[in-house]
């Protein structure tokens, strides 16, 4: 009941909330540079949101929910054509409903498994010491089970969603943000710089390593040489991200 208070307070001020919106989703999962890409879609001029807002998507309420608790927090910000947000985590949910409907377009990445859990491990262990996830065993199955989700959502949104690797973002900048461009058609192309928002870096979530601040694409990147995993977590996380990837490009096309 206070969330609905909450969304009637959000719309009386700001009535054009309730402006039709393309919602655009990135499936993902955490630490595969999904927090950059936020970044350079929110600096678009057809695009808001930038950030992950940690809710699932059931139906109709669901977009409205999404675009009330962000413009709450930015509401000085004009409704743009699109809005952003990223989905990492089994916990928030895409249900059917929005998987189809016309309104949503989704983008799916996948980062190298090895890399994505030390990296992982290494966050939680610096920022949050006590939570589950600095341990491996634990982030190597999220891994697991977060890729067979995306396999699953691949499945149901055959030839209706962009994917591309996540090193590729970094790697291969230029061209792989005229190919989201294409896919989102977007008014102009994404650009590599941005500008740092009002809630970078902030929270439990997101990149903290202070790179975003610099509104530019770091190349190097940190290996966590530190963080140890086993043969058999390497081989396991191996087979599964070769698996998945696999079926993500062969699903993947435009839907045009």
């Amino acid at each position: 009941m206070a969330e609905f208070f909450e969304l009637v307070k959000n719309i009386a001020a700001k009535p054009s909330i309730l402006k039709p919106q393309t919602h655009i989703f990135l499936l993902s999962h955490m630490r595969a540079n999904t927090s950059l890409l936020g970044h350079i879609l929110g600096e678009h001029d057809e695009i808001n949101g930038y950030y992950e807002m940690h809710i699932g998507y059931y139906s109709w309420k669901s977009f409205l929910r999404q675009k009330s608790k962000y413009f709450a927090q930015h509401p000085k910000e004009v409704v743009k054509k699109n809005i952003f947000d990223k989905i990492l985590h089994d916990g928030h949910g895409v249900t059917d409903y929005i998987l189809k409907n016309s309104s949503s377009k989704f983008l799916i990445s996948l980062r190298q498994p090895e890399i994505t859990v030390r990296s992982t491990v290494a966050m939680f262990q610096k920022n949050l010491p006590n939570h589950e996830f600095t341990d491996p065993d634990v982030v190597t199955n999220y891994y697991i089970n977060r890729a067979d989700s995306l396999a699953t959502y691949s499945e149901k949104l055959k030839s209706c969603y962009f994917y591309y690797d996540a090193e590729e973002l970094i790697d291969n900048s230029n061209e792989t943000l005229k190919r989201i461009s294409e896919f989102l058609e977007l008014n102009a192309p994404l650009k590599e710089k941005f500008s740092p928002k009002k809630l970078t870096g902030v929270g439990d979530g997101g990149d903290h390593t202070g790179n975003l601040m610099t509104g530019n694409i770091i190349k190097k990147t940190n290996k966590y040489d530190d963080i140890k995993l086993t043969e058999n977590q390497i081989n396991t996380l191996e087979l599964k991200y070769s698996q998945v990837r696999k079926v993500l490009i062969k699903n993947s096309s435009s839907c045009r």
